[in-house]
């Protein structure tokens, strides 16, 4: 018995479903692989930035140190005043 026009159109319509419904899983699962990838990049920079940003802290830290120590050394104005000249 061959199928009624509604069966027909109800199986084609049932399959242009399942195709659309597998290509919006691979869309979807490539948006994820994607987006993954980009907080994964993300991190690397994260992390990068903030070790340039402690050893630049770093670096900061013992310049003012040497630079107090040279201040505490001074023993008087006219030093202080002949050692930031020159």
């Amino acid at each position: 018995m061959a199928k009624q026009p509604a069966e027909q159109i109800a199986e084609a319509a049932s399959e242009a479903l399942t195709k659309g419904g597998e290509a919006a899983e691979k869309i979807m699962k490539g948006n994820a692989e994607a987006q993954a990838d980009t907080g994964n990049a993300s991190r690397a920079a994260v992390q990068e930035l903030t070790k340039a940003y402690q050893d630049l802290a770093a670096k900061n830290v013992k310049n003012l140190t040497a630079a107090m120590q040279a201040l505490a050394a001074v023993k008087s104005p006219t030093e202080l005043w002949n050692c930031s000249s020159g």
